[in-house]
């Protein structure tokens, strides 16, 4: 998400809010510009086609250069683009015989009359075409021409919808672009280009004043957003191409509070679920992330972690951090805070356009999510080698950041809205789609163990029986302090006793001397497959610390 060649665009958008920047005009990357001076000619120009006779020019080779062209613009290779426009030109040209040209007014006069007669190809009219190309390849960046399609077993709906876009000199197109969810499953949304921020529900909704948190935008352009452990909301922002800094947001004003780190083209940000601290990413041929400590209440220590032009970032549970580095065209895996090599890098996989990502929720059974620049989000599964990649969803406009909810399902932004993605049935835990990390670092993620004193976990899905799964305590968690009635074992909440109450007891499962909470829920609501691998337990403890947890089944058939 480099975008600073420049400012952004002064534009409007019909029916949505804009925020009005100077900028020098440059109307080949304006697209709302040309969008409107196209629109205009169209009609005529289609016309013009066929009254000339241009359908039986040599329409494969024509078609193949727009389509060509078409796929720079998606990929925001927007000075290659311009080149193939005009070689596209020149080619237009050429196949106009130099007899019998006429200027373009005359020959749109003669059209409009509607003569009936076929009139010459003028080079104005060659001009006209030119604009015609623009049309069909332009039209491919504006957000309402593009519609998401999910793969089988997978489905794509809208979730937030309405943001305002802004058009950024050397760039594209960008709206919404940071995501973070709270502790209580409430979405907050940045949009890069208006300096607003938004904060939706489980419904999802409409970027409007009821959403829109702050009164005032945020100056600058607010990109990654993250909460830490301690529940507070911070964003990384950039301010110019040099220079920007990472802030702390009041979550209930969307005002700065208090700025932890000054760093040049801040851009992804995550929290690491080990040691708390910040982690923030340079999309801008800087070739490092950062890590930043000691900031709860001051400004916080700077240190390069990885050296790695990166743009969005997702930790795994483990504590391993990934990183989208559009430099390399792929995926990057950066060892743990806790590992024998912090911040050793290692290229996994290429993923072109990759810009945001997902992860897992257990690294036995790795796999990643990347949100791509070309409308497309890939599964990327490390299992294999090399690793298999597979489009869940395409069809769709400019992907940038993702993130997970606590629902477990997959939260991507589109150039104007954020998109939500899950199971065919609506459901995210269980495989295809997860089960994933959830990114809020305020889940605390636990040890369980389905069917205690049992390997392999074997679950008969017809059975009518209850499924025993412990919340194992440690050292630092006790499991005791769960509340029984918020658990969730892969969508199914514990079977309740006679009296209402859940069946839960305490018991040291594991002998370790420290007791563990067993539930008991019923078989028939586990929302698994016959091919699920992995079964994940969500919660929350009686003081509202959401908690998470995964362990291994074996689906059998009934006997």
């Amino acid at each position: 998400m480099t975008f600073f060649g420049g400012g952004p665009q002064a534009y409007k958008h019909p029916g949505r809010a804009s925020r009005v920047i100077e900028a020098s005009t440059d109307v080949a990357r304006n697209h709302f510009r040309i969008h409107e001076e196209i629109r205009r000619s169209a009609m005529e120009l289609k016309v013009g086609l066929h009254a000339s006779g241009a359908n039986r020019m040599r329409s494969g080779e024509f078609a193949r250069r727009v389509r060509g062209a078409r796929s720079l613009v998606e990929g925001d290779r927007c000075e290659e683009a311009l080149e193939e426009l005009q070689d596209l030109k020149a080619f237009l040209e050429g196949l106009i015989p130099a007899r019998g040209r006429r200027a373009s007014s005359h020959g749109s006069a003669s059209l409009r009359k509607g003569a009936g007669r076929r009139v010459g190809l003028g080079r104005g009219t060659a001009v006209g075409m030119l604009v015609l190309v623009l049309l069909m390849v332009w039209a491919t960046a504006l957000p309402a021409a593009r519609a998401q399609v999910a793969a089988p077993g997978y489905a794509a709906t809208n979730f937030a919808t309405g943001f305002a876009v802004t058009s950024f000199v050397n760039c594209c197109v960008l709206g919404p672009i940071g995501l973070a969810f709270d502790a209580s499953g409430n979405l907050f949304v940045g949009n890069i280009g208006t300096g607003f921020l938004y904060k939706f529900g489980s419904a999802g909704g409409v970027a409007s004043p009821s959403t829109q948190v702050n009164a005032a935008p945020i100056p600058g352009f607010p990109a990654g957003l993250a909460f830490t452990k301690d529940g507070r909301l911070y964003l990384a922002r950039r301010i110019t191409a040099a220079t920007g800094d990472v802030v702390e947001l009041d979550r209930s004003t969307g005002t700065v509070i208090r700025t932890i780190a000054s760093i040049s083209s801040p851009t992804g940000l995550a929290t690491d679920p080990l040691s708390g601290d910040l982690f923030v990413s340079q999309a801008c041929g800087c070739g490092a992330i950062s890590r930043i400590s000691n900031f709860a209440s001051g400004p916080g220590t700077i240190t390069v972690y990885a050296s790695v032009d990166a743009d969005g970032l997702a930790f795994g549970p483990d504590g391993t951090l990934y990183a989208a580095a559009g430099g390399l065209g792929g995926v990057v895996k950066i060892a743990g805070t806790d590992s024998a090599t912090p911040g050793a890098t290692t290229f996994i996989a290429s993923v072109p356009f990759v810009d945001g990502l997902a992860v897992s929720a257990n690294p036995s059974t790795l796999f990643l999510y990347g949100n791509r620049n070309d409308g497309i989000i890939t599964k990327v599964d490390l299992s294999t080698t090399p690793p298999t990649l597979t489009d869940i969803v395409s069809g769709g406009s400019r992907g940038d950041f993702a993130t997970v909810g606590s629902d477990g399902c997959l939260y991507a932004t589109q150039t104007d809205s954020v998109i939500k993605v899950t199971n065919a049935d609506g459901s995210c835990l269980p495989p295809p789609l997860g089960p994933l990390f959830t990114t809020n670092p305020s889940t605390l993620t636990v040890s369980i163990d389905i069917k205690p004193g049992s390997f392999p976990n074997a679950i008969n899905l017809g059975s009518k029986g209850l499924t025993p799964v412990a919340i194992l305590s440690t050292a630092t968690f006790d499991a005791t302090t769960v509340d029984p009635a918020t658990v969730k074992l892969a969508g199914a909440f514990v079977a309740l006793k006679a009296n209402g109450q859940p069946m839960a007891s305490i018991q040291d499962v594991n002998g370790d001397g420290v007791p563990d909470l067993v539930l008991q829920v019923p078989t028939s609501s586990l929302q698994l497959t016959a091919a699920s691998t992995m079964a994940t337990l969500t919660g929350q403890t009686f003081g509202g610390q959401n908690i998470q947890g995964t362990d291994s089944v074996l689906i059998v058939p009934s006997s």
